[in-house]
């Protein structure tokens, strides 16, 4: 029957057993007095509080949240997903306020809902990937095959660089490497990881007398370009800007030595073009503003060779 009962009503009814039954509020709480009752697990009055709250003020989406959370600590679940629809608007919280609203439908039994909201805080970016999978709530859905696209989206809300085009096009200098200069002399090694779920790439260079640099790379949205930052063991940094052209990458930039001096950079990182297999980076330096340019560094970058006798 509650069903039946039009959400604007159940506000009037809450209010009218407010004051029956006498309320703790002698005026309209506070969020901080809610949330109160909220963190202490006083449910009921967190429930007095927020109705009063959203009643006043209908358009506050965390009170409509907290109502709904209460709502569900009490088992009244058809009254937590009405808190919670009316929760659900543009913002910060929509994803999660639909990622309950999916779990809420699950303890109704309504597994069919349940995955309707589910795609729908796929929809607003929803991104716990960890509760998706691995929420009690949602053991339920699990069995169903449906939830392997789910599972999906979320890893690509969560993982988002691992999906775009653009944030991948770097992959090519992954990797452990042995890096040998233009006479074919070895120079050095260098690791290149991708970090923060595939939003950047590291760069890990230690040469064969022992100094080390490290590079930050990583694509600029706004900009449409490459950015790198090298610093070496000696003190010196470079920033580069640059863009993805033929399948390598093109960098210019400014590199600032340890006594303030500078000067142009320009740098090519692009797969071998007489071996893909094999990376060649060429640097050239400048000190007349671009005029001349000198190359300061010329190398192959090569996988290791397993020791003899192994695969």
């Amino acid at each position: 029957m509650e069903k039946n009962i039009p959400h604007g009503w159940r506000i009037r009814i809450v209010l009218a057993l407010l004051v029956i039954h006498g309320s703790v509020f002698s005026q309209s709480p506070t969020m901080a007095e809610a949330d109160a009752f909220f963190k202490h697990q006083d449910y009921r009055e967190a429930v007095a509080a927020y109705s009063l709250i959203v009643a006043s003020d209908s358009g506050n989406a965390l009170a409509w949240f907290r109502l709904g959370q209460s709502q569900v600590q009490l088992q009244r679940y058809s009254e937590a997903i009405s808190a919670f629809s009316q929760g659900d608007k543009p913002g910060p919280l929509q994803a999660i306020v639909r990622f309950n609203l999916a779990r809420t439908s699950v303890r109704q039994g309504n597994l069919e809902e349940a995955f309707v909201w589910l795609n729908k805080a796929l929809d607003s970016g929803f991104a716990g990937l960890k509760q998706l999978e691995t929420d009690a709530e949602l053991s339920a859905l699990r069995r169903d095959p449906r939830f392997l696209d789910v599972l999906k989206r979320g890893d690509q809300n969560a993982n988002p660089c691992e999906y775009d085009e653009r944030f991948r096009q770097f992959d090519f200098w992954l990797g452990d490497w042995e890096v040998y200069n233009s006479v074919g002399t070895r120079v050095g090694t260098n690791h290149i990881e991708k970090a923060v779920q595939g939003c950047m790439v590291q760069e890990n260079w230690v040469s064969v007398s022992g100094t080390t640099g490290q590079s930050t790379n990583y694509f600029d949205p706004a900009s449409g370009k490459w950015m790198q930052v090298w610093v070496s063991q000696g003190g010196d940094h470079t920033y580069y800007e640059g863009d993805f052209i033929d399948g390598g990458m093109h960098f210019l930039g400014e590199d600032v030595s340890r006594d303030g001096t500078t000067r142009l950079n320009r740098m090519t990182i692009e797969p071998d073009p007489k071996n893909p297999v094999n990376v060649h980076q060429l640097i050239e330096s400048s000190d007349d503003d671009g005029i001349h340019w000198a190359v300061t560094f010329d190398g192959i970058y090569v996988h290791p060779q397993p020791p003899s006798g192994q695969p």
